[in-house]
């Protein structure tokens, strides 16, 4: 499976992706709605969207735990604040950190937009999540499969770039 950070945003990259031998891939999260619906309905291979979960949006070779403090083996959470105060947890791969949004993408209450798109899956993407919290997130995007209303868990989401896409 081609996740996304392969970053498949066109019909010639999932062409590539087959050759290859992936049987499926991931859409890139920068995609709009329209252009999602395009791929879908293009794709040679079965597409998947992220409707849940605090995207990467920086990877770094460098171990920022290591060089600020000691090397964790990725067993204590760490964040980044910037400079308007926002939180960014830190994920340690390794010697690698992923940076990861100070809000997830949460789509549960839009997820007919996402249907409408005819992917051959979504996927929620948990990262720092409790087990009680994957599990109300996983309640709202089930409630939202069945045709009930979920709601918004979270005092501030991002709907990424579903309605806006990258220019």
């Amino acid at each position: 499976c081609g996740g996304e950070r392969l970053n498949v945003t066109n019909c010639e990259t999932i062409r590539v992706l087959a050759d290859l031998g992936v049987r499926q891939v991931t859409l890139s999260p920068e995609l709009n709605l329209h252009e999602l619906s395009l791929l879908c309905g293009a794709s040679c291979l079965p597409t998947e969207i992220i409707v849940y979960g605090r995207l990467p949006v920086m990877l770094m070779e460098n171990c920022v735990m290591k060089s600020a403090y000691r090397c964790t083996k990725g067993e204590s959470n760490f964040e980044l604040q910037d400079r308007k105060g926002e939180r960014f947890a830190l994920v340690c791969e390794g010697c690698r950190n992923v940076l990861l949004n100070s809000v997830p993408i949460y789509m549960a209450d839009k997820l007919n937009d996402v249907i409408n798109v005819h992917p051959a899956a979504i996927r929620l993407m948990f990262t720092t999540e409790s087990k009680e919290q994957c599990k109300k997130v996983i309640s709202a995007y089930q409630a939202a499969m069945n045709g009930k209303q979920p709601g918004i868990l979270f005092d501030r989401i991002t709907r990424g770039h579903f309605y806006r896409g990258v220019e």
